[in-house]
């Protein structure tokens, strides 16, 4: 309802449905047509960095669920340099969590000297 109350380049469809609906393909098996709904995402202008990076390191939390390890590095990447570039620091903890999910990617991808590289203190930071 909210791509036809909103219309379908609304922030809110393009930042919050958009993701959520491809997470729902995910988990139907339709990976395809998800990975097509996050590209679309990726693409959009008007998303702030925050957001931007926010989405890059939950696709990639997805790919690397996937196995895909080379893909997820890339969005994991992508987004710890969004989120520093948007807080113009490496303390804030939107940061430390990119930090956190490049640790996990470099965990299950057994290169532990890059797991020391991003090692951060454990918990779990959610955007309010």
């Amino acid at each position: 309802h909210s791509v036809r109350t909103l219309g379908p380049e609304h922030p809110v469809v393009v930042t919050e449905r958009q993701p959520h609906l491809a997470m729902i393909l995910l988990a139907q098996g339709r990976d395809h047509e998800a990975d097509t709904l996050f590209n679309e995402v990726f693409t959009r202008d008007g998303i702030s960095l925050a957001r931007l990076g926010e989405l890059h390191r939950e696709y990639g939390r997805l790919l690397l669920a996937r196995g895909e390890f080379t893909r997820a590095e890339s969005h994991q990447l992508q987004a710890l340099g969004l989120l520093q570039r948007h807080y113009a620091r490496d303390d804030h903890p939107n940061v430390i969590e990119a930090k956190r999910a490049l640790m996990r990617l470099y965990e299950e991808w057994k290169q532990p000297v890059r797991v020391a590289q991003y090692r951060v203190p454990p918990g779990q930071y959610f955007p309010y």
